[in-house]
C-alpha cells in the first residue's frame, strides 16, 4: 500500500461522532488532551485512523518521541476493529517490535492490522505519509465494564498511603557533636551558622586545625 495514498483507496469511512460519549458510558472517561480521535475507515479487515492533538497541546508535541496523548487518542479507534460486536473492552498490554522512526509529530495516520482475537500490527504515519513509528504486535488484555467503574470510584486514599517502616536491627544515627562541624561559606561566615566553626575557605580551616583546633568530623 503506497502511504501517500490517504484513505486507502476502497477504504470505507466510519462515523465517530460520539464515541467519546460511548467510552465515557462504558468506564472509559478520557480528558480534552485525550479526544483527538479525527477519522476511522476500514479497509477489508484492517482498520484506519487519523488523529490530532487539541490545539492547546501542539506546543508540547516537540518534548516528546510520540507525544502520549496522541498516541492513546489513534489507538482509540480499535473500538472499531477489535471490539465490535464485543460487551468487553480491550486495554493495550503488550508490545512487541516497537520501531520509533520519527519524532515530535502532532497528528498521526494509523493503519491497524489484526494479527489475532487479541493483537494487532500498527504502522504509523504524519500526515505526508511518512513513517513515524510501528509495531509488529499490540496484545490486547481484555477488561469488563464493571472492572473500569469499580477502578474509577474507588477512593484515591484506598491505593495511596505514604508510610515510614523503621527497618528492623538499624541503629540510630550517631550524634555529631556542634563544633565537630566546619562550615565552609565564602563571604558568608555569620554568627547564625555557630557553633560549628565557619570558615570562608579552605586555607583558612586548614590553617585553624594547624594552630591545633580538632580536625572536624563533618565539613
Amino acid at each position: 500500500m503506497d502511504p501517500a495514498v490517504w484513505p486507502p483507496a476502497g477504504a470505507e469511512p466510519v462515523a465517530v461522532d460520539g464515541v467519546y460519549e460511548r467510552f465515557a458510558a462504558a468506564g472509559f472517561v478520557y480528558g480534552p488532551a485525550f479526544q483527538g480521535l479525527t477519522a476511522v475507515w476500514r479497509h477489508g479487515t484492517d482498520i484506519c485512523a487519523e488523529a490530532r492533538l487539541p490545539g492547546e497541546q501542539q506546543p508540547d508535541a516537540g518534548r516528546y518521541g510520540l507525544h502520549p496523548a496522541l498516541l492513546d487518542s489513534v489507538l482509540h479507534s480499535l473500538a472499531f476493529g477489535v471490539l465490535d460486536d464485543s460487551e468487553q473492552g480491550w486495554l493495550p498490554f503488550t508490545w512487541t517490535g516497537v520501531r520509533l522512526h520519527a519524532v515530535g509529530a502532532s497528528a498521526l495516520r494509523l493503519r491497524m492490522t489484526p494479527t489475532a482475537r487479541n493483537a494487532v500490527a500498527l504502522t504509523v504515519t504524519d500526515p505526508t505519509g511518512r513513517p513515524v513509528a510501528s509495531a509488529r504486535s499490540l496484545v490486547l488484555r481484555p477488561v469488563t465494564p464493571d472492572r473500569v467503574h469499580a477502578a474509577a470510584t474507588r477512593p484515591h486514599a484506598d491505593l495511596f498511603r505514604l508510610t515510614w517502616p523503621a527497618l528492623p536491627g538499624t541503629p540510630p544515627p550517631p550524634s555529631v557533636p556542634a563544633r565537630s562541624v566546619a562550615v565552609l561559606a565564602p563571604g558568608r561566615a555569620t554568627a547564625a551558622l555557630t557553633p560549628a566553626a565557619v570558615h570562608t575557605t579552605l586555607a583558612s580551616l586548614r590553617a585553624s586545625i594547624d594552630a591545633g583546633a580538632p580536625s572536624p568530623t563533618w565539613w
